[in-house]
């Protein structure tokens, strides 16, 4: 299963929780059960209930306390990591909970720390030590963990404007913090002012990690959520759509991996041959690139040129950007997002003529199992029809002696 976020008002703690309520009502009963095992929030209650703000109708999600609603209170708690790490640790919650909710709160604490020039243990949550905040981030692990999904994407998020209240005074919109944790995430501005994303929603997004994009040849959507914030836009509603996807079979998906890479391309016509050699190389060996390219182009005034193509994980691409210009001559490059699908791969030892090869397996369908050896591992091998006879012997010994493979 695959849900995609559709931030349309934006993101927080409690839209989230809204959204998966609003899809799955029938959670909220154990959400309350397990939010009373956390002590540190033992007399904080939350409800979800119908909304209908005359455009579209979902679900509001509201916290609790002494019967009344705290999920708009400008109140800072001051609570540390610290003591919300401990308080996690040793409550009765499950473990997978436990583990998404501090690495929620962890994800935070990076973030104040670096804003703050603090160590990530000596930060002091104020607006996320609300007891609200604090029963958002638990509530999100909980829910995350009861959807079992397999897979999150997001649309393009709503950066907003303005400066918003809190406990270090005046803040611009987006916070520091949440500019931070928005890194490698599509935005964009729609003009309308406010806090759009809040430390929360941004958090739960980089505890998901989603794709930029649904990143699936084709699909059906099975069900919509909507969940409901608590400010009000005249434009268009404030909520955040979830869209549950229904993936590919499950035969389908063991076979293969979709992804984003980077895709930078440019030309160079005025680099010595060696020279280029020697910057592809370099290029190519950086840990994020995951292929480089050339081909011979005709450029401007019938020149021959380079064309180069480099393939590279998304979040290193300023850095390969640089790197390429560092390393060729080129004053000008191009680069995109693009999606991939990429059939998994399985690597297994065999031992073969009193030595020892690793072949690379893959499974194109569920009758036709590929594998072979890589060059590298001969290469010092003068004659190539040994180097070859090497390969294509590993491989039988692998075919010969693996019968389990895809069980």
């Amino acid at each position: 299963m695959h849900i995609h976020l559709d931030p349309v008002g934006g993101i927080a703690g409690d839209m989230f929780a809204a959204g998966i309520l609003d899809i799955w009502p029938e959670m909220e009963n154990d959400l309350k059960n397990n939010l009373k095992k956390f002590k540190l929030i033992e007399d904080v209650e939350v409800n979800s209930y119908c909304y209908n703000d005359s455009i579209l109708t979902g679900t509001r999600f509201d916290v609790i306390k002494n019967g009344n609603s705290i999920n708009q209170s400008h109140k800072h708690h001051h609570v540390s990591f610290s003591d919300i790490k401990w308080h996690l640790e040793h409550s009765l919650l499950t473990k997978p909970v436990i583990q998404r909710a501090i690495d929620i709160f962890h994800i935070l604490a990076k973030v104040e720390a670096k804003v703050h020039d603090k160590t990530v243990e000596s930060v002091t949550f104020h607006e996320v030590g609300a007891w609200d905040s604090i029963a958002d981030i638990i509530s999100a692990a909980f829910l995350i963990e009861q959807a079992n999904v397999s897979q999150w994407s997001i649309s393009s998020i709503p950066i907003g404007s303005g400066r918003i209240s809190s406990a270090h005074g005046l803040l611009p919109v987006p916070a520091p913090a949440v500019s931070l944790l928005l890194d490698g995430f599509k935005l964009f501005d729609d003009g309308v002012s406010g806090e759009r994303v809040t430390p929360t929603g941004a958090a739960i997004l980089r505890h998901l990690e989603p794709l930029n994009a649904i990143n699936l040849p084709t699909f059906n959507i099975i069900s919509t959520g909507y969940g409901f914030g608590t400010k009000k836009f005249k434009e268009f509603s404030n909520v955040l759509r979830l869209l549950v996807i229904d993936t590919p079979s499950q035969t389908s998906s063991i076979l293969y991996d979709s992804d984003q890479i980077a895709v930078i391309e440019f030309e160079v016509d005025d680099q010595t041959s060696e020279s280029l050699s020697i910057g592809l190389d370099k290029i190519r060996s950086h840990s994020d690139v995951l292929d480089v390219t050339q081909s011979v182009v005709y450029g401007k005034k019938n020149r021959i040129s380079m064309n180069i193509q480099i393939l590279a994980k998304p979040n290193a691409l300023q850095t390969i950007i640089q790197l390429s210009f560092m390393e060729t001559t080129t004053i000008g490059l191009r680069y995109h997002l693009t999606d991939r699908v990429v059939l998994k791969r399985s690597l297994y030892n065999v031992q073969h003529s009193k030595a020892s090869m690793t072949v690379k397996v893959v499974k194109r369908s569920c009758n036709n199992i590929t594998a072979k050896t890589d060059i590298d591992e001969v290469a010092n091998i003068d004659s190539h029809e040994v180097r070859e006879n090497l390969r294509n012997n590993a491989v039988k010994s692998f075919f010969k002696g693996e019968n389990n493979y895809g069980q």
